[in-house]
């Protein structure tokens, strides 16, 4: 009887490592398939963005010639911040940049519309780094819901990095009809989530709103 035991627990055993060969073979095989996946999708996307850009040129539209070139950086940058926690400081402040220039580029120049930058780094060695895409949701957000093409609106983004401390405040006028949205705002809430995982006790962040303005103070200590 105990040498029946032995027998079926050896072939017990053997199924399942062999099921679980199978399994891992299975996981494997999807996991290269989505990594080809990712590979391919972001050249197709490229060559498209670059024929874009040229077709744009030869018709004598530099202003959406300008726009396609910056979402290309753009996108480079998030397809590679997707893969790291952090990334050079720099590179982010150039992300945030890039996409002011691009919402520049995308509003009409109507006097109703108030647009205010300012982003400055001592970060000359270039050797702090920071969480990808940080920054982004909040200043998203004022553009989102702040900026009306028929009433008095203004947006305001400072961002002032000072030795391994970055301040930034964001302002922003209230769209009545959207303000009920801004509390509930997915983006945010995610941001907050990492900046808790990320950072714990090295930031700080505070939002305020009267009903007619929406303003964000953060305060980041930066890692090298």
């Amino acid at each position: 009887m105990a040498a029946y035991a032995f027998i079926y627990a050896i072939v017990r055993d053997y199924y399942h490592q062999n099921k679980n060969r199978k399994l891992n073979r299975i996981q494997q095989a999807d996991n290269e398939l989505h990594a080809l996946k990712a590979q391919l999708n972001p050249h197709f996307l490229f060559n498209a963005l670059n024929y874009l850009y040229g077709t744009a040129l030869k018709e004598k539209a530099p202003d959406t010639a300008e726009g396609i070139d910056i979402m290309s950086d753009m996108m480079r940058y998030t397809i590679h911040g997707m893969h790291e926690n952090f990334v050079p400081l720099v590179e982010e402040l150039k992300f945030i940049e890039n996409y002011l220039k691009l919402q520049q580029v995308r509003l009409p120049e109507k006097d109703n519309i108030k647009i205010s930058t300012q982003i400055v780094s001592d970060d000359r060695n270039h050797q702090l780094k920071i969480a990808p895409l940080l920054l982004l949701p909040f200043i998203e957000n004022a553009f989102k819901y702040g900026i009306s093409m028929d009433n008095q609106c203004e947006v305001q983004v400072k961002v002032i990095v000072v030795e391994n401390e970055l301040n930034m405040e964001v302002f922003n006028t209230i769209v009545q009809n959207r303000a009920e949205v801004k509390g509930n705002n997915t983006g945010i809430k995610n941001t907050t989530k990492r900046l808790d995982l990320l950072y714990q006790d090295s930031y700080q962040l505070d939002q305020k709103s009267t009903g007619l303005d929406y303003k964000v103070s953060f305060w980041l200590k930066l890692k090298f």
